[in-house]
C-alpha cells in the first residue's frame, strides 16, 4: 500500500473531512456541519493540517497550529498538534505522520502528550509542567 504524506489542499480536502467525521462522531446538521468545516479548516493556512494518503482515501490526519511563544527571552513560531487520528486498521500510519511532522525541521510543542507512550518513543524532551486554571464564573 503506498502512503502519500502531504498538507490539506483543495484536492483532498474532502477525504480529510470524511475521516476526521467519524473521529468527531456527531450528529451535525448539513449545514452546521459544512460551515463548521470550513471556518475551521477552509479558511485557515493549508500548512496547518497533515494527512496520509492511500490512493485518494485519507487514513491519517494530524492538524496543528502555529503559535508564537516565548523561549529563551525570544518570540519563536512552534507548532503544536491538536488532532491526531488514524482509522481502525491504520494505526501504524499515525506514528509514521507524526515522525514525518517531527522531519519538517519545525520547532513543535505537545502539551498533554502521554508521558509513559508516545513522548518517548519520538524523542521529546519534557521542559516544564502545565497546569489547568479555570475562572469561576457565577450568575
Amino acid at each position: 500500500m503506498s502512503i502519500d504524506y502531504t498538507k490539506v489542499d483543495a484536492a483532498n480536502r474532502q477525504a480529510f473531512y470524511k475521516t476526521l467525521l467519524t473521529f468527531w462522531d456527531q450528529r451535525w446538521g448539513r449545514d452546521f456541519q459544512q460551515e463548521l468545516l470550513e471556518w475551521r479548516y477552509a479558511r485557515r493556512a493549508p500548512e496547518e493540517t497533515l494527512v496520509a494518503l492511500s490512493r485518494s482515501r485519507c487514513i491519517g490526519l494530524i492538524d496543528t497550529f502555529l503559535r508564537s511563544c516565548r523561549v529563551g527571552g525570544q518570540q519563536v513560531l512552534v507548532r503544536e498538534p491538536c488532532h491526531w487520528y488514524c482509522p481502525p486498521g491504520n494505526r501504524g500510519v499515525g506514528m509514521r505522520l507524526m515522525k514525518w511532522l517531527i522531519s519538517q525541521k519545525e520547532p513543535l510543542l505537545g502539551v498533554g502528550l502521554p508521558k509513559a507512550a508516545i513522548a518517548p518513543r519520538l524523542n521529546w524532551k519534557h521542559l516544564l509542567d502545565t497546569h489547568d486554571v479555570t475562572l469561576p464564573i457565577t450568575a
